[in-house]
């Protein structure tokens, strides 16, 4: 495992055509030699017809963000899951 980084380490190429020093000049002349005006052509498919069933009343999609609620604080989560106990000391 040591060729595994540790998380939140990022690894950056030295070497290659995707190396800082060259990487722009190098991409250039890898799209030159491939053709990238072809590959670009080739490339441009339509996107793919969403298929999903639409609800029979409006015609959407079935599943829409209707909102967005605020994610709970940890506080909050173990009060309404663990309610205060009352203690008597007599």
């Amino acid at each position: 495992m040591q060729h595994v980084l540790p998380t939140g380490i990022v690894h950056i190429r030295a070497f290659g055509f995707l190396a800082n020093c060259h990487r722009t000049e190098k991409l250039e002349l890898i799209r030159r030699l491939l053709g990238a005006s072809e590959l670009a052509a080739a490339s441009a498919v339509e996107p793919p017809v969403d298929k999903r069933p639409c609800c029979p009343h409006c015609a959407e999609p079935p599943l829409r963000l209707l909102g967005e609620t605020r994610r709970p604080s940890v506080q909050r989560l173990v009060e309404s899951t663990y309610p205060a106990k009352i203690l008597e000391s007599s």
